[in-house]
């Protein structure tokens, strides 16, 4: 006797899989250029948020919010940053964890005339998933510190809506309308439309 397998089982743990992907979280504005003075002392603060990234551990996944940034220094004496103490917070102001620094081991310096770039993250707050946030913005705040004092600055990001995708389809020669629902199958949440877009809720 032949045995035969069912793809069915195969052919939904491929639906739930293409439910994982946060590509469509994106914020603007990319980059953001924000600059900073205190003593006569400038410095241009260039940041860029990368959206959620997420991370597999141990079968667990988590989610992390993540932005990368570069400090340029365009004054005559040495500027300080520590990304450890920055914070995140979303549009009700409810705050994620605590930074997670990539490419740095810590607070570090950068000379007069000089930059330096690095990557921050920052865990979703008690295992919350993207729904349970208010991601429509994001207010990243962090602090440079000066021989003579430090300035802190507030980065504000909103959510950039954007198609995911847009075609028109023929109706039986009743005209050109949009086709209202995807392949992708019913445990991913739905799509949206309005005047022929898809977008993502």
């Amino acid at each position: 006797m032949t045995k035969s397998t069912s793809i069915w089982p195969l052919l939904g743990l491929f639906l739930l899989a293409s439910c994982t992907s946060y590509g469509h979280y994106r914020f603007r504005p990319s980059p953001l250029t924000l600059a900073l003075e205190e003593g006569g002392l400038s410095t241009d603060v260039l940041i860029t948020a990368l959206g959620i990234e997420a991370l597999e551990t141990d079968g667990d996944e988590e989610l992390l919010m993540s932005f990368r940034l570069r400090v340029e220094n365009g004054g005559s004496a040495v500027v300080a940053v520590d990304p450890a103490e920055f914070r995140l917070v979303d549009a009700d102001l409810r705050e994620f964890e605590a930074a997670q620094v990539v490419s740095e081991t810590g607070a570090f310096e950068v000379p007069p005339g000089a930059s330096r770039s690095f990557g921050v993250s920052f865990p979703f707050p008690d295992d919350a998933r993207p729904r349970d946030m208010n991601l429509d913005g994001l207010d990243l705040r962090g602090v440079v510190q000066y021989a003579a004092g430090s300035a802190t600055f507030h980065a504000n990001f909103e959510r950039a809506v954007r198609p995911a995708y847009r075609y028109d389809s023929f109706n039986f020669g009743l005209g050109w309308g949009p086709y209202p629902y995807s392949w992708y199958g019913p445990y991913c949440p739905p799509r949206f439309y309005y005047g022929g877009r898809g977008y993502w809720p």
